[in-house]
């Protein structure tokens, strides 16, 4: 699965790290490079905002807020930085900036100033704050965790024996194949169960899938990241009576399962990272069995495109 495993790690930062730019701090964006130092768990950052209406007591409470959100941000970024060789670990650990108060133990105010950008009046406070580092470096940790292993919902539309198998549906053995090889692999698999009740067969389009509103569905009722989208079809062969001319005690049933997959990012109108065709071989001596040992193989072909 070591290339499915790429794909997966790309794509989940991809998303992640768009999210994150998207929901960073409007306080935050956009500025130069800010005063910083850090010595131990004391870190030092300049915070600013505007005062409006000549009211410096909620300017005060929102440039010590803005100099706590540097603070984290910093500690955060470099965080990330050491532990996953990520040139901008700021942006990917914006998302954790909501729980600034919770990662910053006291602060004290160290200069006060007063100035203006263009003609709005601004304060900008000198601050000194002591983080928790032990409860940021456990958080990246759980950021950085989730990252490299997003969600992942599995559907496959197949054809057993010439019978149509439903998506999502119990007795889909080829969905139950790859959820088994993703999960042996470390991946986090959207229960089926949970899958079945959100998406009706009718809802499943191999063919045309960017932009369905499957999209949506798995995305938003799952919170899926990713789609493993499988087509599979069985072919039974020549049963097998003899060889070498000499009698099997037992018929030997041999089929031949092929199908497509698609890999899809859950976001926007859906892309399509990554697709191809497998197929797999199986034999018994019940047709029933030949068929499932078949997908089987045609599931684990899957799991390590």
């Amino acid at each position: 699965m070591n290339r499915f495993l790429t794909i997966r790690l790309v794509s989940a930062l991809a998303v992640i790290s768009f999210a994150m730019n998207c929901g960073s701090s409007g306080s935050t964006r956009g500025k130069k490079k800010e005063f910083y130092e850090k010595e131990g768990n004391k870190v030092t950052v300049i915070g600013e905002a505007p005062i409006y209406n000549g009211d410096k007591q909620i300017a005060k409470q929102r440039a010590l807020k803005d100099a706590k959100i540097n603070a984290v941000r910093k500690v955060i970024g470099e965080e990330i930085s050491n532990k996953s060789k990520a040139s901008d670990g700021e942006s990917l650990g914006s998302s954790l900036l909501s729980k600034t108060d919770a990662f910053v133990k006291s602060y004290d105010i160290i200069d006060e100033a007063e100035g203006k950008i263009d003609t709005q009046p601004m304060l900008k406070l000198t601050v000194r704050c002591e983080v928790e580092e032990s409860k940021i470096s456990t958080a990246v940790d759980n950021l950085l965790a989730d990252v490299g292993n997003p969600r992942v919902a599995v559907l496959v539309l197949g054809k057993v024996g010439g019978a149509p198998v439903a998506p999502a549906s119990p007795n889909n053995f080829g969905e139950a194949e790859i959820i088994k090889a993703l999960k042996k692999n470390g991946n986090k698999v959207i229960d089926p169960a949970l899958t079945a009740k959100k998406v009706s067969k009718t809802q499943v389009d191999a063919e045309n899938v960017e932009g369905s509103p499957l999209i949506k569905i798995l995305a938003e009722a799952l919170q899926a990241e990713v789609l493993v989208l499988g087509t599979v079809e069985t072919e039974d062969q020549q049963p097998l009576d003899s060889v070498n001319g000499k009698a099997l005690e037992r018929t030997i049933y041999n089929t031949a399962a092929t199908g497509t997959y698609k890999v899809v990012l859950l976001w926007g109108d859906g892309k399509i990272v990554d697709s191809g065709s497998a197929d797999g071989r199986g034999a018994d001596i019940t047709q029933k069995v030949s068929r499932e040992k078949a997908i089987s193989e045609w599931a684990t072909s899957v799991s390590k495109k």
